[in-house]
């Protein structure tokens, strides 16, 4: 389906055909007496994956322009999701697990506690707690082209230079416990470890 300003909303990524680096739309200009504009800007993050985006700067999509437009195709929004999801803290030192579902009048968080009979809350002072997050890895293309990206993976399944085959590029592991968000799996089934010196 062809890109049109009036279909885009804020938070939309979007990938040029030609460019690598993924836009995001970050504000809809609607307008009545002249050409309907879309403001984007470049990505550093997207689903894993680390972006170059020095020297790129900000651009302006025109709804008149369609030959422009029809070089993009819609591939994610960064604000989906993001009202609903909930995180999920630990109590340092203790192991208490809880959503969060709030801020209380004296800026602490307030926790529903996981594995409680009696769905107790529970207010906590944020130094108090650690958010958690999944394993990932840091991946840096071994050839040395392309960009890093990050991967979910079991723990301790891969060490820290290790070199793996995944999405048809080898990899080395740059980076353990790198704690973001939203990135891809790595599994038995798509990613396989190679050693390096075996022929």
């Amino acid at each position: 389906m062809a890109v049109t300003l009036k279909t885009l909303k804020e938070g939309d990524v979007l990938k040029h055909r030609r460019n690598k680096v993924p836009l995001e739309v970050y504000k809809i200009h609607l307008r009545n007496d002249r050409a309907d504009t879309a403001s984007c800007r470049p990505l550093k993050h997207w689903e894993g994956q680390d972006y170059n985006t020095k020297g790129l700067h900000h651009s302006t999509l025109y709804s008149g322009d369609n030959y422009s437009l029809s070089n993009y195709t819609v591939i994610g929004n960064t604000k989906e999701g993001k009202k609903t999801m909930s995180k999920l803290f630990k109590v340092i030192g203790e192991e208490v697990y809880g959503i969060h579902i709030g801020t209380n009048t004296a800026g602490e968080l307030v926790l529903e506690i996981r594995g409680d009979a009696n769905n107790a809350i529970k207010a906590f002072k944020k130094d108090a707690l650690e958010e958690v997050k999944p394993y990932t890895v840091k991946l840096v293309p071994l050839a040395g082209t392309g960009n890093p990206r990050h991967a979910t993976v079991e723990k301790d399944k891969l060490k820290q230079n290790d070199v793996i085959m995944y999405a048809a590029t080898i990899w080395t592991v740059a980076e353990l416990d790198t704690k973001q968000d939203n990135c891809s799996e790595l599994s038995a089934k798509n990613c396989k470890r190679l050693v390096v010196g075996e022929l």
